[in-house]
């Protein structure tokens, strides 16, 4: 009987069984030992998951968060490892590793980018997110996701350049090749870039955030999401608009809840030449003060705006709290202008054209 002690590899090799070759033998060993990094990758998962929940009872909300970090990276350690000694049982591999002696080092030096740009993934959002959350701005929610991924990006970038480095690969040309490319990749995604750096000015500026009734060209809406490369409004034709960013950076964009969310409504109302224009004041500026919408400070105006062809054009000019209701506003003094006019017997009057023939010459008479 064999010795309990000895491995499956080991075995493998004692037994010498005729007819069978050693590259077979070396890939049966090379396939023990994968399985084995397997289960031994996943019992670590585990283990480390295990302790994750217990540490989540702990006074130190760090530790739960430090375990779960290690736990993915960890165990794909151990596989990595099973896998690179299993090439190694192979004949034709082992050549092929052995060009790179610093590759358990680069392996390990991936394993530490990842920890910590993992760490501060979950340091983002086991601490900051609560505090951002709490914030009635929506700025720095945008601000954390961006500063996220920029710290996330320039870890790797770090880590995989010391694990080319750890390889023996030179890494000058590495970055004199990265800045030709990046080069490259920047004209070939200019558009892509731009809408990016959009972003980062607009989550940088305050004065445009979610829920805001903005006017953008020739759209108007309220903001829905404001992203890395658009942004979305929702239109009052209840239409989803993505714009990208940095169109809000080229065209002129206005704010109807900045500085404040009242905003002034300008309207035009023409009366008869005929009609008392004090009177026809003092009905407009009760009609727009007795509006629900209307605001009393800064106090509506009515003035004369213009001498129309057929009438004299009154101008009101009031502020309303609602944005979003300015038409309904609009709409709701309109009607009650055309009631009290009826009742007043105030003519509004529709464009009309006298014309008038010299003394002496029949109307009927051609040019």
């Amino acid at each position: 009987m064999a010795d309990p002690s000895l491995s499956w590899m080991a075995l493998l090799q004692a037994l010498e069984i005729p007819g069978i070759p050693a590259r077979i033998v070396q890939v049966l060993e090379a396939l023990v030992l994968v399985a084995a990094g397997a289960l031994l990758g996943f019992a670590v998962f585990r283990a480390m998951d295990g302790l994750g929940e217990k540490a989540r009872d702990s006074r130190f909300r760090f530790d739960g968060v430090f375990v779960r970090v290690l736990s993915r990276p960890l165990a794909a350690l151990v596989v990595l490892f099973a896998l690179l000694h299993a090439g190694r049982r192979i004949e034709g591999l082992r050549a092929w590793i052995a060009r790179w002696p610093g590759v358990e080092q680069a392996l390990l030096v991936l394993a530490g980018t990842w920890v910590v740009a993992d760490l501060i993934k979950q340091t983002v959002e086991v601490y900051g997110r609560p505090r951002v959350e709490s914030t009635a701005s929506d700025f720095d929610d945008r601000l954390l996701g961006i500063v996220d991924l920029a710290a996330t990006l320039i870890v790797w970038i770090v880590g995989v350049l010391l694990a080319l480095h750890t390889l023996g690969i030179a890494i000058t040309p590495v970055l004199a090749s990265m800045g030709v490319a990046g080069l490259a990749v920047a004209l070939a995604v200019r558009t892509i870039l731009s809408n990016f750096f959009g972003g980062l000015v607009v989550t940088a500026d305050p004065t445009l955030q979610r829920g805001h009734r903005v006017e953008v060209g020739e759209w108007v809406g309220d903001v829905v999401d404001i992203g890395r490369y658009k942004t979305t409004i929702r239109t009052r034709e209840n239409l989803l608009v993505s714009l990208p960013n940095d169109q809000l950076m080229r065209e002129t964009v206005v704010n109807h809840n900045l500085p404040a969310s009242r905003t002034r409504m300008e309207m035009t109302v023409g009366v008869d030449y005929e009609a008392n224009i004090e009177t026809v004041e003092r009905i407009l500026l009760e009609i727009v003060e007795e509006i629900e919408a209307t605001v009393e400070e800064p106090a509506p105006e009515a003035n004369v705006a213009a001498f129309g062809e057929s009438a004299i054009e009154i101008q009101i000019l009031a502020w309303q709290q609602r944005p979003r209701e300015k038409r309904l506003t609009r709409d709701e003094v309109y009607r009650e202008v055309l009631r009290r006019f009826d009742a007043e017997g105030i003519e509004i009057p529709y464009p009309h054209m006298d014309v008038r023939f010299p003394e002496g010459r029949p109307a009927d008479e051609g040019g």
